[in-house]
């Protein structure tokens, strides 16, 4: 008994060391025990001050500690296992991801995706590319209002890290639409976001701490 257990921890060991080689913008996503700590802000909007009459806001502020938790390699990729110290829906770091030399993956938020799923997901599109190249791309959601009904996605390049932003805005599609942004940076992995989406008049935003 004794023997397999140590033979499991070896397996293991060697599940997350081995694998293929990863972008620069993707590989600290997969190295198990890294840290990043983000400084978080979310601002809310409320009614207008009688005295100025500009519109109220407060902003609150928190820092966040996310954690490589586990790595294996399955599928030809890398998988790993993100957790967060504080649950903020808003932030999108937690979660499961796979990465292969062609990009990265999100492959389930609470549960260890089974091999199947893996396999599908893998292909799929990745979420963001090794050699990520700029696009915007503009679509029609078939909404009845023709001046509300548009969707935009894409990918821009983030000067001040040498990184790449995602990017969503589904404003002009929904009245609890927004913009989502996401970005990623070499030898970060993801890098800061910002989330507006939703009828509740907020603006959440995080940048990790270097």
């Amino acid at each position: 008994m004794r023997l397999a257990i140590l033979l499991a921890l070896v397996l293991s060991a060697r599940a997350g060391a081995d694998g293929p080689t990863l972008p620069a913008h993707v590989a600290p996503l997969f190295e198990k025990g890294r840290v990043w700590v983000y400084d978080t802000a979310i601002t809310y909007w409320g009614p207008d001050d009688p005295k100025t009459g500009k519109q109220t806001r407060k902003t609150d502020r928190e820092k966040v500690t996310c954690k490589v938790e586990a790595v294996a390699t399955r599928a030809g990729a890398k998988v790993s296992h993100v957790t967060c110290d504080k649950d903020i829906y808003k932030l999108h770091v937690a979660g499961f991801y796979a990465g292969t030399p062609a990009g990265l993956w999100r492959v389930g938020f609470d549960e260890v995706p089974a091999d199947d799923d893996l396999v599908a997901a893998l292909a799929e599109p990745p979420l963001i590319a090794a050699a990520p190249k700029t696009f915007e791309k503009v679509t029609k959601a078939g909404g009845p209002d023709p001046k509300h009904d548009t969707l935009i996605e894409g990918l821009r390049t983030s000067p001040k890290t040498g990184g790449w932003c995602l990017y969503g805005d589904s404003s002009k599609a929904d009245v609890d639409g927004g913009r989502i942004v996401q970005c990623f940076a070499p030898g970060v992995g993801i890098e800061s976001g910002y989330n507006d989406v939703g009828g509740e008049l907020n603006k959440f935003e995080y940048t990790v701490r270097r």
